[in-house]
């Protein structure tokens, strides 16, 4: 288990968010050496980019070798696959959340033949106070 930090109901997992102080500290040192040596300091940002983009796609394929026996059936869906998720909780009463995945869920057995769907939303004079 990596360690996380919960900033205004928001989980930041620590590894992500020392990875991106990184690449942001990176960029600003190679901005600066730019400006002294008279290059265009907008290149530093655009090897920055690009560091994060092969990061990725190198990592990927590096994954994709290493587990060939499983990834082997499905070339495709093994380099493709991924979930991301937002949790924001702005008060004790509101929760938003937002998912994407490539993933898929079979649905329960009570959940095969359910047809009924019901949404509530109740909203009371006292909300703010």
């Amino acid at each position: 288990m990596q360690p996380e930090l919960n900033v205004f109901g928001l989980t930041l997992q620590t590894f992500g968010l020392m990875l991106g102080i990184a690449f942001i500290v990176c960029g600003w040192m190679t901005a600066r050496y730019l400006e002294e040596i008279g290059k265009p300091r907008d290149w530093a940002y655009e090897f920055i980019f690009a560091a994060i983009i092969g990061g990725l796609v190198g990592s990927r394929l590096w994954w994709v070798v290493e587990n060939w026996d499983e990834t082997s059936d499905d070339l495709f869906g093994s380099l493709f696959t991924g979930k991301a998720a937002f949790r924001l909780q702005p008060s004790p009463r509101v929760t938003l959340r937002a998912a994407v995945s490539t993933g898929f869920r079979a649905p329960g057995l009570g959940q095969i033949n359910f047809s009924k769907v019901v949404t509530n939303v109740q909203f009371h004079r006292n909300f703010g106070e």
